[in-house]
C-alpha cells in the first residue's frame, strides 16, 4: 500500500472526513513528514472511491461551495488494519535489531498554515486539467481546500502544486481510460506533467 493511500484511510479510520479535513489530519499522523496537495488527494480520493475502500457519506454547502465528506468502508476498514498490522510487525523487528524502544523519538513541530483570499481564477484554469465530470463532483470542495492552504496574499500557484493538480488531473484521466494504470503510464503522465507545468503558469497571468 502506498504510504499516501495508508494515511488518508487513517485519517478516515475514527469519522467522515472533507478534503481539507483529510489534508490537516496527514500532517499530524505523518509528524509533520507528509503534506498532501490537493490534485493529489482528490485523484487518490477517485482511485479509493473507485476501489470500493471510501465512499461518499454526506455533502453540505460551506460559503457557497460543496463539501463532501468521505468514510470508509467495510473493504477499506479491512485493508488500513491489515496493512497496520503489517507495519506494526515490520517496525518492532527493526526496534529490536536497533535496540531503540518504540516511541523515544519526538515528532518535529507542524508550522500553522495561512488564508488567502484571491487565487481562484488561477486554480480554476489548472482544474481543467481534470476531465468534465470530476470537476462536477470536487472542483469546489478543491477551489476550497487549495485557497486555505495557500500562504497569505499569495497571487499565483505555487509551481509544486500546479505541477501536483496537472499530475492528478492526468491520473484520474489515465485511470479511467485503461483501469489500474500501469508503471510506463504513471511516468509518461510525470513527464508530461513536468513539461507542460511551467508553460501552465507562464500562461496563468492576470487579466486586465
Amino acid at each position: 500500500m502506498q504510504e499516501s493511500t495508508f494515511l488518508i484511510l487513517t485519517a478516515l479510520a475514527a469519522k467522515p472526513q472533507h478534503g481539507y479535513g483529510i489534508i490537516t489530519d496527514v500532517a499530524p499522523i505523518s509528524s509533520g513528514k507528509v503534506r498532501l496537495r490537493a490534485g493529489t488527494l482528490y485523484a487518490a480520493l477517485d482511485r479509493l472511491e473507485s476501489e470500493g475502500l471510501i465512499q461518499t457519506d454526506r455533502e453540505e454547502i460551506v460559503d457557497g461551495r460543496a463539501r463532501r465528506y468521505y468514510r470508509l468502508t467495510a473493504d477499506g476498514t479491512t485493508r488500513l488494519s491489515a496493512e497496520a498490522q503489517r507495519l506494526h510487525r515490520h517496525a518492532e523487528t527493526a526496534f529490536a535489531r536497533l535496540s531503540i524502544p518504540p516511541g523515544t523519538v519526538p515528532p518535529p513541530a507542524i508550522a500553522p498554515g495561512g488564508l488567502v483570499t484571491s487565487l481562484e481564477r488561477r486554480y480554476r484554469a489548472l482544474l481543467r486539467w481534470y476531465p468534465q465530470w470530476h470537476r462536477r463532483l470536487h472542483e469546489q470542495e478543491m477551489l476550497a481546500v487549495l485557497l486555505h492552504s495557500a500562504a497569505p496574499a499569495q497571487q499565483r500557484p505555487a509551481l509544486s502544486d500546479a505541477l501536483d493538480l496537472i499530475r492528478g488531473g492526468l491520473r484520474v484521466r489515465i485511470h479511467h481510460a485503461v483501469g489500474a494504470p500501469s508503471a510506463p503510464h504513471w511516468r509518461r503522465a510525470a513527464n508530461i506533467a513536468a513539461l507542460l507545468g511551467p508553460l501552465a503558469l507562464f500562461t496563468l497571468r492576470p487579466r486586465p
